[in-house]
């Protein structure tokens, strides 16, 4: 949760100098925290989160070390999972 909070206070000040280095790594630490076998949705969310900075990267810091098409089929493989009961109360 701590790397998720750094990663949102620091979303509105990516056009500063060396921000987008440190989201970039922060990212990179968040998708190593959840588990795909275990938390598929959050780690989906990270991955998604990841595609949404490489949008907003500026071209010289680079948003993502992946091909966009790969983290996508990644995160999409992981929300065709079944996650059974968990949707049916909106968690």
């Amino acid at each position: 949760m701590v790397l998720a909070r750094q990663i949102e206070s620091l979303e509105s000040s990516l056009w500063k100098e060396g921000v987008q280095k440190v989201v970039k790594g922060l990212l990179v630490e968040l998708c190593g925290v959840y588990s795909a076998v275990d938390t598929p949705v959050r780690k989906a969310r990270v991955l998604i989160r990841c595609l949404e900075f490489g949008y907003k990267a500026a071209v010289g810091e680079g948003g993502s070390t992946r091909h966009p098409d790969d983290i996508g089929e990644e995160a999409e493989e992981l929300l065709g999972r079944d996650v059974g009961i968990f949707f049916c109360f909106g968690v």
